[in-house]
């Protein structure tokens, strides 16, 4: 579970420059088979929302029977104190 989860985290890529709209600081994973939400904190796993490279090419609807996770990305708008979702996506795991 734990390498899954990695990979989600990796998905998004590497922390970039941070922009006027304000960094990605938490990805927050559940569903599945998840007991409870998993917060990503580690800087080198968040994506920046507001990069080009953020969201990847179309790809087709997986199949009905793959686990799916929602991953909720948080943004700390510049001059603001509290986080807020700004993205969510859902990640499907097909091996």
């Amino acid at each position: 579970m734990r390498h899954t989860l990695l990979a989600i985290a990796l998905m998004f890529g590497t922390a970039v420059a941070l922009s006027a709209k304000g960094p990605t600081i938490k990805l927050t994973v559940t569903g599945a088979q998840l007991a409870n939400a998993i917060e990503i904190t580690t800087p080198a796993a968040l994506a920046h929302v507001w990069s080009d490279d953020f969201l990847g090419a179309v790809v087709e609807e997986p199949r009905a029977a793959l686990p799916r996770y929602t991953v909720q990305c948080h943004v700390l708008p510049h001059g603001r104190r509290d986080a807020q979702v700004m993205y969510v996506v859902t990640y499907v795991k097909d091996p």
